[in-house]
């Protein structure tokens, strides 16, 4: 999925954040699709999109753009009693 897109010297990277480990960039946008709002189907899923909003939001330099508070996030999904169901 790894894209350069516009003009030099004005170019943007589109690729998905497990795919940016090791990389760093000045400015990261996370999309909203990143922290979705819709229920994990279990702690597994939701453990592997963790790693995968860690991963973007420590890739930026100087610059994040979130589209949401990724606490609030991480509240919301706590009470969705993903890891009940693991025992956790």
């Amino acid at each position: 999925m790894n894209r350069l897109i516009g003009h030099p010297n004005e170019r943007v990277l589109l690729m998905l954040a497990q795919d940016a480990g090791g990389m760093e960039f000045d400015r990261v946008l996370l999309t909203p699709e990143l922290l979705t709002n819709v229920k994990f189907q279990d702690a597994y899923a939701f453990d592997q999109r963790l790693c995968a909003v860690y991963i973007a939001i420590s890739r930026a330099r100087v610059q994040l753009y979130l589209p949401y508070d990724v606490v609030e996030w991480l509240d919301y999904h706590k009470y969705q009693k993903t890891r009940e169901s693991h025992g956790y």
